[in-house]
């Protein structure tokens, strides 16, 4: 077995692991009940500020969005933890140096969270305008859309790591770009 499979093997088998911890973690009574709450509270704080800058009057209660066409909740399901959870679980054993892993799971925060929050202004504009558009919306495109954001920024984040290893699916833009769009083709389904 070439190094570069044995490598590929293990950080999968260290990938799976996290992902296994880091389910139960995020699926613990106190990581629900309060930090994606708050963070759930938060995206919807945010939301509405966005969203009123933009001419569209919401109030907020809690974690839900008050509208002229309705109230939409910010779930805390829809704080994009778990994608994120995911995306530390692949980066955490990835063959970089630790300096590029921590910076990787930081930028990463940023990143989701400004894809989250406008996965979910643009939930509420067109749900304001078109409510039955609300759950084909929030199930497949907004999902869609930030899962494929963090996939394309792990794959962009290993491309740039300090790293010598490069894996075989971040050898090549096109790989990459293909990966990408099979995942958002087979995702709908």
């Amino acid at each position: 077995m070439k190094l570069q499979n044995r490598q590929t093997t293990l950080w999968l088998i260290c990938f799976l692991i996290l992902m296994g911890l880091f389910y139960r973690v995020h699926q613990h009574p106190g990581v629900q009940s309060v930090l994606l709450q708050d963070l759930a509270r938060i995206n919807s704080g945010l939301a509405a500020w966005g969203l009123s800058l933009l001419g569209l009057e919401l109030q907020q209660a809690g974690t839900s969005l008050i509208g002229p066409s309705g109230t939409i909740e910010i779930a805390r399901s829809c704080t994009g933890s778990f994608v994120f959870l995911v995306f530390a679980a692949a980066v955490i054993p990835f063959p970089a140096s630790r300096r590029s892993r921590l910076l990787g799971i930081l930028a990463a925060i940023a990143v989701l969270f400004a894809i989250n929050l406008l996965r979910i202004c643009v939930i509420v504009l067109v749900a304001s305008r078109f409510p039955r558009s609300l759950q084909v919306l929030h199930v497949i495109v907004g999902q869609a859309i930030v899962i494929a954001g963090m996939l394309l920024y792990f794959l962009w984040w290993a491309r740039k790591s300090e790293s010598g290893v490069s894996f075989a699916f971040t050898r090549s833009r096109r790989l990459v770009l293909q990966t990408a769009g099979l995942f958002l083709l087979a995702y709908p389904e």
